[in-house]
This record gives structure tokens, C-alpha cells and sequence, in this order.
């Protein structure tokens, strides 16, 4: 037996709410997940912070490296431009993290930037998607789509910073990096996945939002089409009825 369409809808919300830990508020009709911007702007300045608190550690870590290579090569010896070769590449890997801490960290600003403009239009905390998308004082089609396309930038941006930084970690983890600097990592990994969570059900509620518009909009062009097709035709037999008098 086929499952209504408005029950899929209902499920489809349940499902995804159950797995991102959401809440549902129930309307006339359906149910709806409930965004609350104000604790996803908290979550991109926690993660904020916290990718702030990696940057800082690289940075104290390429100062240390480059004192101890100063210090290795004015010995002048063979031993020590070896151990200084060494320390080079331990310098150019920390100096690539913090560049990709420096990148991240301007990207989940943009993120938060984001949820603040769209909690600005949003309203109250608990008004909910449907709602928002669907009532006449919130956004029209182009408006998502111009919306859709700001949060999927971050987002894709979010995922080819962090994907290079993954890289890089692993070989900070092979060359025996110290314990306490990967602890702070796995923290900020948490964060990211967090933001990454957040800014995937935006993209998905925007993405069903503007195909749902393009539908609608192909129904009206269709319906339009048939009007005119009917009122030629009816032209058409009029014209056919007039001539046949004469």
C-alpha cells in the first residue's frame, strides 16, 4: 500500500529530526522541524573559539621549531644542519595547519554570519521551516536560491579545508607529533563535524524548498499552456461554426 504523500512528509521530518537530535513542533496539518538559529550561532562561535585555540597552538609551535633550527645552526656542524634539515620539514608541516586553521576559521565565521542574517529574517526561535518558507513575509524563490548557494559555498569551502587538513594531521600523527597537540585537533574535528551537521540540513531544507518551487512554477507554465490551448480551440471552433454559415 502507497504512503500518502503528506505521511511521507511527516516521516521524512521525523527521521531527519531523530538523527540531527532536533525537535518537532505539530501544526494544523504536519509536523516540522524546529530551527533555532540562536544556538547554531552559539555552536559556530564555540567552534569559533576553538579553532582559534589550534591556530594559536601551530603558531607557538613554528616559533619553537624556528628558535631550536637558529639555535641547531649556529653550531656550524655537520650534525647540526642534519638535525636542522630535520626540524625544516616539521616547520613547513606545522606552518601548512596553520594555514588551514587560519582558512577555517575565517570560513565558520562566514557560517555564523549566515545564521545571524537568517535569524534575523527567521523571527522567533521556534518558528518553524515550514513556515518560514511558505509564509508571505518570508523568502520568495530567488531568495533561496540565493540563499542555498551562500550556505552550500561554506559548506563545500568547510569540506576542502578539512579534507587537507586531515591529510596533513595523519602526517603529524606518522612523524610522532606530541599528544597534547592532536587532543586539541580532535576537538576542533568535533566542532567542524557539528558545523558541517548544521549547515547540511540548511542545505537539504533550501534544496527541497527550490525544487518544490520549480515544480510549481512547471505546473503553472503547464496549466497556463493548456488555458491558452483551450481558448485557440475554442476560437478556433468558433470560427469554423461562423464560416460554415455563410
Amino acid at each position: 500500500m502507497n504512503m500518502p504523500a503528506r505521511f511521507k512528509k511527516m516521516f521524512s521530518a521525523a527521521a531527519l529530526a531523530a538523527a540531527l537530535g532536533l525537535s518537532l513542533i505539530p501544526t494544523t496539518a504536519n509536523a516540522w522541524i524546529v530551527f533555532d538559529p540562536t544556538n547554531w550561532i552559539e555552536n559556530a562561535i564555540t567552534a569559533t573559539n576553538q579553532i582559534l585555540t589550534e591556530w594559536n597552538t601551530y603558531e607557538d609551535l613554528i616559533q619553537n621549531t624556528q628558535q631550536t633550527m637558529t639555535m641547531i645552526q649556529s653550531l656550524s656542524t655537520m650534525q647540526g644542519l642534519a638535525n636542522a634539515a630535520g626540524l625544516s620539514d616539521e616547520l613547513a608541516l606545522y606552518q601548512q595547519l596553520a594555514q588551514t586553521a587560519s582558512e577555517l576559521y575565517g570560513t565558520v565565521q562566514s557560517a555564523q554570519q549566515l545564521y545571524t542574517n537568517l535569524q534575523s529574517q527567521y523571527g522567533a526561535s521556534n518558528f518553524t521551516w515550514q513556515n518560514f518558507l511558505n509564509n508571505r513575509n518570508g523568502v520568495n524563490s530567488s531568495r533561496v536560491s540565493s540563499m542555498l548557494g551562500q550556505f552550500q559555498n561554506v559548506q563545500q569551502e568547510i569540506q576542502r579545508v578539512s579534507a587537507r587538513r586531515q591529510t596533513l594531521l595523519q602526517k603529524a600523527q606518522d612523524a610522532g607529533t606530541n599528544q597534547s597537540m592532536m587532543q586539541i585537533t580532535q576537538v576542533t574535528s568535533a566542532q567542524l563535524d557539528m558545523i558541517s551537521g548544521q549547515l547540511q540540513q540548511v542545505t537539504s531544507t533550501l534544496s527541497d524548498k527550490a525544487a518544490d518551487d520549480a515544480a510549481q512554477k512547471n505546473d503553472q507554465i503547464q496549466a497556463d499552456q493548456f488555458s491558452q490551448d483551450m481558448y485557440r480551440q475554442r476560437q478556433q471552433e468558433l470560427l469554423n461554426s461562423a464560416n460554415a454559415l455563410h
